[in-house]
């Protein structure tokens, strides 16, 4: 069994259908159409919090998500996290690279052709938020316990302004070894830089 975890910022878009192959399965951990905390997010990658919320996929297949860009220095923080759960050899973190954004449909396809003939269970760390509709919610980790509270901005997060055709090259693939992360995530590029003041918006530094 292959073990994908995402990390970054995610989205969704309902009206966009995904088809989840048989050889994959998703566990969400956040419910759709809503944001998580970092808190939240380093407490899956970590392995504190390990209930799911929202339904899996093989029941109820998903919409299109996409795993959106973010600073190096909070994918260095989400591997760092990552790298403190108890996994083994063949659990990976996967993060989109700088002005970046990539389907979960890509990212499945990846893994296929990357692990052919084995299983694989992707596992959604990261916000669900919805690009149609504004979730009332967002998932929050206090005192070693996961809490629903309200959201102090209840606008839809924007579409993504760009997807990748394919997930190969536009992604970090991190394997866990248990070690502080060896990977090079780079610096932040011109076009992150330009939109700096505009990070709430994007939800680079409140929300994954």
């Amino acid at each position: 069994m292959i073990t994908l975890f995402i990390g970054g910022h995610g989205r969704c878009d309902e009206s966009i259908t995904c088809t989840v192959p048989k050889n994959i399965s998703i566990k969400w951990f956040g419910k759709q159409g809503n944001p998580v905390t970092k808190a939240y997010s380093s407490a899956v990658l970590n392995g504190d919090h390990q209930i799911m919320s929202g339904l899996s996929s093989s029941d109820y297949p998903p919409c299109e998500h996409f795993c959106c860009e973010s600073l190096a220095v909070e994918n260095e923080e989400r591997a760092k996290a990552f790298q403190k759960g108890r996994w083994n050899k063949n659990t990976y973190l996967v993060q989109a690279k700088p002005d970046f954004f990539v389907p979960l449909s890509k990212i499945m396809a990846y893994a296929q052709q990357k692990w052919s003939g084995q299983k694989i269970e992707i596992k959604w760390a990261v916000c669900r938020s919805s690009v149609n509709y504004s979730g009332i919610i967002k998932h929050d980790f206090q005192a070693n316990q996961a809490l629903e509270v309200n959201r102090d901005s209840t606008a839809p997060s924007q579409s993504p302004p760009q997807v990748v055709g394919n997930a190969d090259g536009a992604i970090f693939v991190e394997k866990w070894n248990g070690v502080m992360s060896f990977t090079n995530y780079g610096g932040v590029s011109e076009k992150q830089l330009k939109k700096v003041t505009g990070a709430k918006k994007f939800g680079v530094f409140h929300e994954y």
